[in-house]
């Protein structure tokens, strides 16, 4: 949340913007990933990882929901935070 501070006091129009583009797409793909784990523990009934494995065989649409929304959080382009990510740092 660091580049939400650098872009509120750039002081212009495209660091506010992309703050609160940072803002909206960490609060969407962070609860998703929270509501996915959340979903994963109530289908497998354990939080040990070992007992994951071939989960994109048996659940390939979550798997790729999962993939999506992680990636998404670390800001790979064509995502909201990769946007509010640049936003910031032209500003």
């Amino acid at each position: 949340m660091g580049l939400v501070t650098i872009g509120i006091f750039s002081n212009n129009i495209q660091g506010i913007i992309g703050s609160v583009f940072l803002m909206i797409g960490h609060g969407v793909t962070s609860s998703a990933l929270f509501l996915a784990v959340g979903l994963l523990y109530d289908r497998y009934g354990t939080r040990v990882v070992k007992y994951y494995g071939g989960l994109a065989n048996t659940m390939p649409l979550f798997a790729s929901c999962f993939l999506l929304f992680s990636m998404a959080n670390i800001g790979l382009p064509i995502t909201s935070n990769f946007i509010g990510e640049f936003f910031c740092l032209v500003a």
